[in-house]
């Protein structure tokens, strides 16, 4: 609205990129410290799209740190990866 981009993606090329003026590093934390400061807050800890990710394999060792969750439904999961993932959450 106030004309500094026509579009999202302008934004993101001209501020939000990496090195770019709005650009910010991600923090690094271990996935015990985020599932403990989810914990904290209240909140549930929940693997978002593992079918995207094909992480399957930190999944164990994620539950034992305090996972909540996993991200069964997807709009890219196929019928056969969500039912992949309810088993697996069962």
């Amino acid at each position: 609205k106030a004309g500094f981009c026509t579009s999202l993606d302008e934004a993101f090329e001209r501020f939000l990129k990496k090195h770019r003026p709005a650009w910010v590093p991600k923090a690094r934390i271990s996935a015990q410290t985020a599932i403990d400061l989810i914990h904290q807050a209240d909140g549930l800890a929940v693997m978002a799209h593992p079918g995207l990710n094909r992480t399957d394999e930190v999944i164990p060792d994620l539950v034992d740190a305090g996972l909540d969750g996993i991200e069964c439904f997807h709009t890219k999961h196929s019928t056969a990866t969500s039912e992949h993932y309810l088993e697996s959450a069962d």
